[in-house]
């Protein structure tokens, strides 16, 4: 399915239902498909045709993690987001491995017409779970943080 139509069927989707606040999705741990980085992973979702339920891009609903591809000035500040990005990612791989249920839900539509949601894994919140572990800062109506002016070079 090409990127074009996922996103048209998750617009689709989420303008069809009447109260998607209301929403929510269940899945094993193991239809994550990918972890992209801290805040943003994919989930095949069971019930829909592969066509529109593979590879659907969920992201941490208020929060935000470093980014990969850093956009800091400095090498130095580069570097250690970047850093933080990769610690940030591997503890959701980490945690999503484990298995469990995963729980979508209070979907709104993000950037990039992802999902946005709290996810929960069996009864853990992961949004409050990656700020408790130091992973992701809060980040309310979905402000992106300046990590160049958090990191800090050790």
């Amino acid at each position: 399915m090409s990127a074009g139509a996922r996103l048209l069927f998750v617009a689709l989707l989420l303008v069809s239902t009447a109260s998607v606040s209301d929403t929510v999705w269940t899945l094993n741990a193991d239809g994550v498909e990918r972890v992209y980085d801290g805040d943003t992973f994919y989930i095949n979702l069971p019930g829909l045709p592969p066509v529109f339920g593979e590879g659907l891009p969920i992201r941490l609903l208020n929060i935000d993690t470093p980014e990969l591809r850093s956009r800091c000035r400095t090498p130095e500040l580069k570097a250690e987001e970047k850093r933080r990005g990769r610690a940030a990612r591997d503890a959701l791989i980490e945690k999503l491995a484990g298995g469990g249920v995963i729980r979508v839900q209070s979907l709104e539509r993000g950037s990039f017409f992802r999902v946005v949601a709290d996810v929960y894994l069996d009864d853990l919140w992961l949004n409050e779970w990656m700020v408790d572990e130091g992973h992701a800062v809060p980040a309310l109506d979905g402000t992106s943080v300046d990590w160049c002016e958090l990191v800090q070079v050790k």
